[in-house]
C-alpha cells in the first residue's frame, strides 16, 4: 500500500508540474495576457487531466507573483507595472550583490568552470527555454552559495517575479551577445576571487539589462 500510495504522489507531482509548466511559459510567453482569466477547467481539458493538478499549478504560481485570485471571480494573470519591475530589480541588485560575497569565496574552480562553458554554448539559435535555462543557471550559481536562506528564498522569488516582464522582450542577436559577455566577465571575476570587481559589473549588467528592456516593455503595456 505504501508504495502504491508512494507512486500515486509521484504522479499526481508530474501532473502538477506539467500544468505549472505549461502556465508559466503561456505567461512569461505572453500568450496569456495580463489581467486575463485562467479557466481550470479549459487548462485541464487541454491537458488531458482533472482540476486537481492544475489548482496546484496556480496555486505555485500565484506564490511567484505571476497569478493573483479574486474571491468568487477566479485567478488571473499579474499585471506588473513599470514601478514594480523596476523596484524589483532594485531590491535584486541588492540581494544578489550580498550573495556573490559568499560565491566568490567558495565556488569551486570547477564549478566555475561549468558555468562559465554553459554560458559560453549560448547562442541566437536557442531556443527561448534553453536561453532562459541557461540565464537561470548562471544566476541560481550565484544564488547557490550564499549562507543566509531569507536571502536566497527572496532572491528565487524575485528572479520568478522578474521572468515575465523579462522574457516578454525577444532576445535580439545584440542583446544576448552583450548578455552573455557580461556573465562570462562576472564568472572572471569571481574565479579571481575579485568581489569588488565582480560586484561592479553585476550591478552594471542588470542595470543595463532592464533599462534596456523598459522601453519596449513600456510600448507593450501602454498598448
Amino acid at each position: 500500500m505504501m508504495e502504491r500510495l508512494v507512486v500515486m504522489g509521484r504522479k499526481d507531482k508530474s501532473l502538477e508540474d506539467k500544468a505549472y509548466n505549461y502556465l508559466h511559459d503561456m505567461i512569461i510567453q505572453h500568450k496569456l495576457q495580463a489581467g486575463k482569466r485562467i479557466i481550470e477547467s479549459d487548462i485541464a481539458d487541454c491537458l488531458g487531466m482533472s482540476r486537481t493538478p492544475v489548482r496546484a499549478a496556480l496555486r505555485r504560481l500565484e506564490e511567484e507573483k505571476l497569478v493573483y485570485s479574486l474571491q468568487n471571480l477566479g485567478t488571473f494573470v499579474e499585471q506588473l507595472t513599470v514601478k514594480d519591475v523596476l523596484e524589483m530589480n532594485e531590491l535584486r541588485i541588492v540581494l544578489e550583490v550580498k550573495a556573490l560575497e559568499s560565491c566568490v569565496m567558495k565556488a569551486a574552480d570547477e564549478d566555475i568552470d561549468e558555468c562559465i562553458r554553459v554560458t559560453e554554448s549560448i547562442t541566437v539559435t536557442d531556443s527561448a527555454q534553453d536561453i532562459k535555462a541557461k540565464d537561470e543557471y548562471f544566476n541560481n550559481f550565484i544564488i547557490h552559495y550564499c549562507e543566509n536562506s531569507r536571502i536566497r528564498d527572496i532572491l528565487h522569488s524575485l528572479n520568478a517575479e522578474l521572468s515575465h516582464p523579462r522574457h516578454l522582450v525577444a532576445f535580439t542577436e545584440k542583446r544576448l551577445e552583450v548578455m552573455k559577455q557580461d556573465h562570462l566577465k562576472i564568472l572572471k571575476y569571481i574565479k579571481a576571487r575579485s568581489y569588488s570587481r565582480a560586484a561592479k559589473a553585476l550591478e552594471k549588467h542588470h542595470n543595463n539589462r532592464y533599462y534596456g528592456f523598459m522601453e519596449e516593455y513600456m510600448k507593450m503595456i501602454i498598448k
